[in-house]
């Protein structure tokens, strides 16, 4: 999932796997494996990544739905509530 979403955002930018690997300080076949799943992103590289394709690190880890825009503002309040249980239901407390 961390993968396709930084291949996702370089593709997005308009950068090729050669150019943001330069920006981040990484061969062109490891950020290949990042993308692919294949290797973990180290800590430090992830903070590159994240600061080359100027996005924050919880993006990685937010749910991403069928549908779901990355670039769409986020839920808050009741609404978010209603928006991340089925069908809008609510839980009982």
């Amino acid at each position: 999932m961390i993968g396709s979403r930084v291949s996702y955002q370089r593709s997005r930018r308009g950068l090729d796997r050669a150019a943001l690997a330069r920006r981040i300080g990484v061969a062109e076949q490891t950020l290949s494996d990042f993308e692919s799943g294949f290797r973990r992103i180290d800590p430090l590289i992830m903070l590159n990544i994240c600061h080359s394709l100027n996005v924050g690190v919880a993006y990685f880890f937010e749910p991403w739905a069928v549908g779901w825009d990355p670039d769409a503002p986020k839920a808050r309040g009741a609404h978010a509530a209603r928006a991340s249980t089925p069908s809008g239901s609510r839980f009982k407390h």
